[in-house]
């Protein structure tokens, strides 16, 4: 299961910031790890007082658990902005949250509540799931799996790699979550053109513009506009065109929180191939790695490894589509 630095449910009555700025630039500049910490514990632990009609604890989106920093946070003024302090806002906090599972509603998912039909294909992606994410499939993503499964009918990956059907499954798991009615009508217009066999061009038109295809955040990488560069990676282009999707990746501008999708591929024909699965995982040691490293360099070990496996290369932006 993914760890957490900080657990429990935060009290907004009570809770107090554990390390508070003391002037110097040092503690201005940490605040962003602090305020990172706590909006994760909000996401996974719950805000007291923030329910559902029936009193139980309600998973709390990005605006509430903005509002809630910023409420328990010092405001960002030129004088602290000066001093390396950074007031996160929704966009940033929108980042910081994905992927993360409510608690209450968590837990692992059990091989017995699939049926057999499916069993081993969910177990599959539930290993891949252990690798990519650090934790296996939760109950409600091996439900979605099944049905994933019956729309690829490709429980092996053989033309659809089982990593992008994992990002499949929890795209479309968080957007029954949420209750986006967009996202979900975007699934089941993709899962009816199906386009890994019928083609991006078919889908492409039949979705009437690129905006309307489904969003894989897993897939997403980090650019910055200002300064020049994007991160690129064969595994993710080539995951993306198995997928039939109308863009070739997903690019996010951590400094401003803008996005861009691109159209052209980048690697070409040369990323055919890169992403499998079976190749992917065989080749990774990360097991082994984790034995040899301390828990504080735990972060960067996996950051490391995992863009290892992606291959991810940075690039200027005038390179780009080259």
């Amino acid at each position: 299961m993914r760890t957490f630095e900080n657990t429990g449910v935060l009290d907004p009555k009570t809770w107090k910031n554990p390390q508070p700025p003391d002037g110097s630039r040092e503690s201005w500049m940490k605040q962003w790890g602090v305020q990172k910490a706590v909006v994760k514990q909000c996401r996974r632990f719950g805000i007291d007082g923030y329910t559902k009609p029936d009193g139980s604890l309600k998973q709390p989106g990005r605006t509430t658990i903005a509002q809630f920093i910023a409420d328990k946070f010092p405001d960002e003024t030129p004088e602290t902005f000066g001093l390396g302090y950074r007031l996160a806002k929704v966009h940033v906090i929108g980042k910081w949250i994905r992927g993360i599972e409510f608690a209450p509603d968590e837990g692992d998912y059990s091989p017995d509540d699939v049926s057999r039909q499916w069993r081993s294909y969910v177990a599959r992606l539930s290993m891949i799931s252990e690798f990519w994410y650090s934790y296996p499939l939760t109950p409600k993503q091996a439900e979605i799996a099944q049905n994933v499964g019956n729309e690829f009918q490709d429980p092996l990956g053989k033309q659809v790699d089982l990593l992008p059907q994992l990002a499949v499954v929890r795209a479309l798991t968080n957007a029954e979550r949420d209750d986006f009615p967009g996202d979900l009508q975007s699934f089941a217009l993709y899962f009816t053109c199906a386009p890994w066999e019928s083609g991006r061009d078919f889908y492409e038109r039949k979705i009437k513009g690129i905006e309307s295809a489904i969003r894989l955040p897993d897939f997403t990488l980090p650019m910055h506009k200002g300064g020049g560069w994007r991160d690129v990676s064969p595994v993710y282009e080539d995951a993306l065109r198995q997928l039939g999707v109308p863009y070739t990746g997903i690019w996010y501008d951590f400094r401003d929180g803008s996005r861009d999708i691109g159209t052209i591929d980048h690697y070409g024909d040369t990323s055919k191939g890169a992403c499998d699965w079976k190749i992917i995982l065989k080749n990774q040691g990360f097991g082994e790695l984790l034995k040899t490293i301390r828990p504080v360099d735990m972060a960067s070990a996996r950051w490391l490894e995992q863009a290892k496996w992606k291959q991810v290369e940075r690039i200027h932006d005038e390179d780009f589509n080259d």
